[in-house]
């Protein structure tokens, strides 16, 4: 159901913390608090006032979606038509079956004309969908992929920047696309049967630490609240046929970086038994990519996958090992595997992404130690579909992927550097 500003309750902003991405936000609410010393009929107030008007015109844009406009995109804020990159050739012969191959064109834009309101403030609700090549109604599930935090634009000397406190995107820079990198896990995930839905969460990437994991959450359970509507309604701004088909009871959520402690509190909200979607949309599996840990949830309610990147020059290994050891030991009997992938870099899952290192972050690696993308993406898009896979199948997941098994030589280059760690 369309969200309604009148009704909405507004949530308590967010206080960011100083990080690598921070950014500066205004409270428009806190500029109609002028002390009485700031008197219209002074020249004091009209400075002032000249001064608030430029500061947040040079930093409306960290609020809200200016990103995903630009001369080429104005009425369109994904691009016309975004080719999908190939599902990971090396699936190891282990997994289960393929089920379909995705479609063939473009990715299906989900443009809601409705925002949804993140802590008070009215985002846009955009989305990247893939499908199988045939669907039955409520029959895949709907998974969900929430892409992490990065530069919106490349301009000059080539590295991936966030726009600095009170400045704007350079005129002539290119904006990077993060929903668009990580098409190739979502056909990754249509071919075992699954509609792919993969969240813009471009109007809060430069938003840093534990409030961008909790502003992708709320985009995220928009996005659950719409489909959920949608279906019940038999409307939506897709063709009916790919917004009957996801299977709302089981709900796959992938993440990569801060969209990894996104979609981890969506699972746990999703779980709570005062949700308002609860009994309408349930979690059936998670898979958290080089996740921060920003919001050390004590347990996951659903089964999960966490990947490590051994060469992670961003967050570092440490953090998804510390998250699973903790879910692990309070899993009681969920399903819960760790995959390390000792050679992996953090920006490999986003194929718009530069190498972190690019991008001013210290390797903990030296070049020659590195996986590769190519391969790193290989392997990662491997396991993930074929665990996910069986697991919302309820099937057993293949032994290479739970570490009762060595991964096979088809698993490519990474097979060597492939470590798991499982918690039945």
């Amino acid at each position: 159901m369309a969200s309604n500003p009148k009704v909405e309750p507004a949530r308590p902003r967010s206080v960011h913390p100083t990080g690598r991405y921070a950014a500066l936000q205004v409270d428009p609410a806190k500029s109609e608090r002028i002390p009485g010393l700031f008197t219209s009929g002074s020249g004091l107030f009209w400075k002032f006032m000249v001064a608030l008007v430029a500061v947040v015109a040079g930093t409306s844009h960290l609020t809200r979606w200016w990103v995903l406009r630009d001369e080429k995109s104005a009425t369109s804020p994904m691009p016309a038509a975004v080719q999908a990159a190939p599902a990971p050739a090396a699936t190891p012969a282990a997994s289960p079956a393929v089920l379909d191959t995705p479609q063939a064109d473009s990715p299906w834009q989900l443009v809601d004309p409705e925002p949804v309101f993140v802590e008070g403030q009215a985002m846009p609700l955009r989305a990247l969908v893939r499908v199988p090549a045939t669907m039955k109604p409520r029959k895949h599930p709907l998974a969900v992929i929430v892409h992490g935090t990065h530069g919106l634009f490349r301009h000059g000397d080539n590295v991936d920047r966030c726009p600095e406190p009170g400045g704007s995107r350079p005129r002539g820079s290119a904006l990077v696309n993060s929903a668009a990198g990580m098409v190739w896990i979502a056909d990754a995930l249509a071919a075992q049967g699954m509609v792919s839905a993969i969240l813009d969460a471009g109007a809060v990437t430069c938003v840093f630490g534990l409030p961008g994991a909790h502003k992708r959450k709320e985009l995220a359970l928009g996005l659950l609240k719409r489909w959920s509507g949608w279906q019940t309604r038999g409307d939506g701004p897709l063709p009916s046929a790919v917004m009957d088909a996801a299977d709302l009871n089981r709900i796959v959520l992938v993440g990569h970086s801060s969209g990894a402690d996104g979609v981890a509190l969506v699972a746990s909200e999703l779980a709570h038994p005062r949700n308002p979607l609860a009994g309408q949309v349930q979690a059936a599996a998670a898979l958290l990519i080089t996740p921060p840990d920003f919001v050390r949830l004590p347990h996951m309610p659903c089964p999960v996958a966490v990947w490590v990147a051994g060469c992670d020059g961003d967050v570092g290994a440490g953090t998804g090992e510390r998250m699973f050891e903790r879910w692990a030991s309070a899993a009681a009997g969920q399903q819960s595997v760790l995959w390390t992938a000792s050679g992996g870099v953090h920006n490999a899952a986003n194929d718009q992404w530069r190498d972190e290192v690019s991008d001013g972050a210290t390797s903990p690696c030296a070049a020659s130690v590195k996986l590769g993308v190519q391969a790193d993406r290989a392997l990662l898009g491997a396991a993930a579909a074929a665990w996910l896979g069986a697991v919302v199948r309820r099937e057993t997941p293949p032994a290479w992927t739970t570490g009762s098994g060595a991964a096979p030589q088809a698993a490519g280059p990474g097979a060597a550097n492939w470590k798991v760690r499982a918690q039945p």
